[in-house]
């Protein structure tokens, strides 16, 4: 309570912000949001071989889903089958980088006793995250949670104990393989770590500091060396990270200037934040007038996008937050550097309209919430769709015969939430008390995908965990005898 009364009015505002989306989280676990996209994939792996799963990309991203998966694994090893609680282990875990991170922000700024800074962790989740955290199973959440959550340890926190030593440790070991994105990450961490060296008490502080800047500097150095030569070049495409970026920009953000509607609306909304941040932070006279006019009007931009979302479900771009993992690079990296100009310069950070601010960062944080709400409603019911089909339905369903090959129903958005070729995969995980009696294929048949869900020997065995394929089987048997 004494954290809330010595901080500003529109800094409680943000504060609130923070604690709703730490409860719309719990909502995302609930309603198994982490099974969109490769999640559904990676959580049959993971139960199927009792064993961590990679993805194919385990020389690079080896420790970041080390770090997500290890209390499913602990879970499992301790002979835990509950299905359920399963899912929401494997859920919370995925979350969980993003509520370390934003609480390691609060512990060290309550010490720090300067609440300004509460807004660059804002800008990382309403600015960055926020637009591809339907797609959490990226490793690229933890890598941009970890990294962010080590700079305020490193920038404000003196003196340093066990704690925060045994903290800062545990941020650090994931990323030395945690994302490629470390080739920006570690050179800023090295950076820090060195800098710090340099004001050291004693040679203990020192080398602690130092050998602390070579791990970084080491996982800059993997991070170089995947995207050079990659270990699997098959499964990871040195252009991916330009050619997601080109095309979310030209394709998926820019096209709103000609009223397009299949657009990153999220996205364009988070550039917008950004740009009236930049042109309107600094304290110029006589210019009041014109911020009042920029946050009422980006209040009712956000206000109306969201009102488009409820009648419209089929507009949202859920499909979009895979090629904006791009973000959690970008953002986070050019963030940080803001971070080091205002933390080094208090001339800077002295003629900074922090209100102003605050209240864009507050209307951004708002409007993510509200879109995140709705699409996670959107997701119960597209899961409630998905239950009905492979629990009235018998056998092998082609996925152009499936209720899942329509737009919408009614209010509910069907299209743009399908995954593809996880269709079969998410079919086992939705069937009512894990009994199978259907599965919906594939969007595209030719295309590679986990299992032949026609061929019984390729089922995933989950036999441990209550599912059963004697009744869809049966009708398979009599599909092809």
């Amino acid at each position: 309570m004494q954290f809330v009364r010595n901080i500003q009015p529109h800094e409680r505002a943000l504060v609130l912000i923070f604690f709703l989306q730490a409860i719309l989280i719990v909502y995302f676990v609930h309603e198994s949001r982490f099974l969109y996209g490769d999640g559904s994939n990676f959580f049959t792996n993971i139960l199927k071989n009792l064993d961590f799963s990679y993805g194919g990309r385990a020389s690079t991203r080896q420790y970041g889903n080390l770090f997500t998966q290890l209390p499913l694994m602990v879970a499992l090893k301790s002979g835990v089958t509950d299905f359920d609680l399963l899912k929401k282990i494997y859920g919370a875990s995925l979350f969980f980088p993003y509520v370390l991170c934003i609480s390691v922000w609060f512990w060290v700024i309550h010490k720090y006793r300067s609440y300004d800074f509460l807004i660059f962790p804002a800008l990382l989740l309403f600015a960055s995250a926020s637009n591809s955290l339907f797609y959490i199973i990226s490793e690229s959440h933890i890598a941009a949670a970890l990294f962010f959550a080590l700079i305020p340890l490193i920038l404000f926190h003196r003196p340093w104990g066990v704690g925060s030593i045994l903290l800062a440790v545990t941020l650090a070991l994931p990323l030395l393989r945690a994302y490629e994105s470390m080739v920006f990450f570690g050179p800023v961490l090295t950076v820090l770590a060195l800098h710090r060296a340099t004001k050291s008490e004693n040679k203990a502080a020192f080398w602690g500091w130092v050998l602390f800047g070579g791990w970084f500097l080491a996982a800059a150095y993997f991070a170089l060396i995947e995207i050079i030569a990659p270990s699997n070049p098959r499964m990871i495409d040195t252009s991916d990270f330009a050619k997601d970026t080109i095309t979310l920009l030209l394709r998926r953000m820019l096209p709103i200037l000609l009223g397009e509607t299949k657009v990153h609306f999220s996205a364009v909304l988070s550039f917008v934040a950004l740009v009236a941040l930049c042109f309107g932070f600094l304290r110029i006279s006589g210019a009041t007038r014109i911020k009042r006019i920029v946050v009422w009007a980006f209040g009712l931009i956000c206000s109306a996008t969201l009102l488009l979302f409820v009648f419209f479900p089929e507009l949202l771009e859920i499909r979009y937050h895979y090629r904006a993992r791009t973000l959690n690079v970008i953002i986070p990296f050019l963030v940080c550097i803001s971070i080091l100009a205002l933390f080094y310069s208090s001339t800077i950070r002295d003629a900074l309209d922090w209100r102003y601010a605050f209240i864009i960062v507050t209307i951004l944080g708002t409007y993510q919430l509200g879109w995140h709400a709705i699409a996670t409603r959107q997701w119960a019911g597209y899961l409630e769709v998905f239950v009905e089909e492979v629990s009235q339905r018998e056998g092998y369903i082609l996925f152009s015969d499936s209720r899942l090959n329509t737009k919408k129903i009614g209010r509910q958005a069907i299209e743009n939430l399908n995954y593809g070729w996880t269709n079969p995969t998410m079919s086992i995980l939705v069937s009512p008390d894990g009994k199978v009696q259907s599965i919906v294929g594939p969007k595209n048949e030719n295309r590679w995908q986990p299992f032949d869900p026609l061929e019984p020997e390729e089922l995933p065995d989950l036999a441990r965990y209550g599912f059963s394929y004697d009744l869809y089987l049966k009708h398979v048997q009599k599909r092809n005898p």
